[in-house]
């Protein structure tokens, strides 16, 4: 049995992927929700605009109205909030690594990635919607983890609470810097507002979704079983090798799998992380041998398998024999009917119809799946696999601008020196 998505129609035997999309509790795959979540953004934030023009013309037409003021410090609450997500996201990261937790990212906001940078050892992702974040941190030491755990949480609206407190002083005081500009725009009152909203707000205890309030992960921390904080251990490996996989940094991936399998010599999940790896070292024997021993494994997950099925596929590709090429098409088809939505399994599918010269099929799958890659090393594969599309067609022009694209996303990525082979 499989389910079909209300919106586009695809299908797949993943039921517990899908989600309600819209007011009569039809199922859409995660691709639509996303797609619809970010529609409902872009229509919010046409607010914005609509709301500051509503706002400059009552204070440029009647200024002793307090309306017009009351909108564009509302408005400015909203823009400071991300100054304010900012601050509490640091304060999670600061106080775990005070306490000696590794904290791997930090998210702020969600959406499209628009900057990421390292500091302090952590990687912080700017997405284009200001709303929401976290701090992912885990465990080195075993010791006092529930207490750390609590304080980390508390740590985003210390944070917060203690950037409201000391802006309380000046207005106190009555410094000048701190009364209202152009007329009766609060600047200084509303970044204390944000921040005192933010502390308190984070320290409700509830879950939205899936996701936990600081609030309540303080209230779980003192609850956490001593077989969790443990898995927790090797769940670090994991993560870790996941960030060094995005990164491109290949053979430090691997050495995170084996300091992990000194902990869980047999976890599948790790085995997949190798595989994915070797692939991206371009040992493809390798990885293609280590994703199919994950593929086997029955018991694991339909997703999990899919995706170690998807590492087989590229690697059978990257090998470039024809026995292989045919095997390739056997695990795309698997990973077509569990996740036919994911970027991955687009990118692979499309590589096997561009070899099958199939490639009218294949360039809407890469558009499609570039529309939802945000991370660099993926989209360098896409658009390398377009300019390999654009020389089967003959457009010079197309396969020059793809090249051009994929160089732009990922200078160093492996794939573009074969495709420039073509050309030569």
């Amino acid at each position: 049995m499989s389910t079909r998505c209300a919106n586009c129609g695809v299908e797949s035997e993943l039921d517990e992927a899908f989600e309600a999309g819209n007011q009569f509790g039809h199922p859409y795959c995660p691709s639509c929700i996303l797609k619809t979540r970010g529609e409902d953004v872009t229509a919010v934030k046409w607010v914005f605009p609509i709301a500051l023009v509503i706002s400059v013309a009552g204070i440029w037409f009647n200024p002793e109205d307090d309306t017009g003021w009351a909108i564009l410090n509302t408005l400015l609450f909203y823009v400071f909030g991300y100054a304010s997500l900012i601050i509490h996201e640091a304060g999670h990261a600061i106080m775990g690594k005070a306490l000696g937790l590794r904290v791997t990212n930090v998210q702020l906001g969600f959406g499209r990635t628009f900057m990421m940078v390292k500091a302090m050892d952590v990687r912080w992702e700017f997405k284009m919607i200001p709303f929401g974040g976290f701090a992912r941190y885990i465990p080195i030491d075993l010791p006092w983890f529930r207490t750390k755990d609590f304080l980390t949480s508390f740590g985003g609206p210390l944070a917060n609470l203690l950037v409201a407190w000391i802006m309380s002083w000046p207005i106190q005081a009555g410094a000048e810097f701190t009364k209202p500009v152009f007329g009766e725009l609060h600047l200084w009152h509303v970044f204390l507002g944000t921040n005192l909203f933010s502390g308190l707000w984070n320290l409700i205890p509830y879950v939205s979704g899936n996701q936990p309030t600081d609030g309540m992960l303080m209230l779980r921390a003192p609850f956490i079983r001593d077989e969790q904080i443990k898995k927790l251990r090797l769940i670090r490996w994991q993560m870790e090798c996941d960030l060094s996989l995005e990164e491109g940094e290949f053979d430090k991936a691997l050495q995170q799998v084996e300091e992990g399998r000194k902990l869980a010599p047999d976890d599948p999940e790790l085995a997949s992380r190798k595989a994915r790896a070797l692939l991206g070292a371009q040992r493809f024997d390798e990885a293609r041998s280590e994703a199919l021993g994950v593929y086997e494994i029955e018991s694991l997950s339909l997703e999990a398998r899919a995706r170690s099925s998807n590492t087989v596929a590229e690697a059978n590709l990257q090998l470039d024999d024809e026995k292989l090429v045919h095997e390739a098409g056997f695990h795309s088809n698997h990973v077509m009917r569990i996740i036919p939505w994911d970027p991955e399994a687009k990118t692979v599918r499309a590589h096997l119809l561009i070899r099958k010269d199939e490639v009218d099929e294949a360039i809407p799958l890469l558009h499609s799946a570039l529309e939802e890659e945000s991370e660099p090393r993926p989209r360098a594969m896409m658009h390398c696999l377009l300019a390999l599309a654009a020389h089967k067609k003959s457009d010079q022009s197309a396969y020059q601008a793809e090249l051009s694209n994929a160089r732009a996303a990922q200078p160093d990525h492996f794939m573009i020196a074969k495709v420039e082979k073509p050309a030569t």
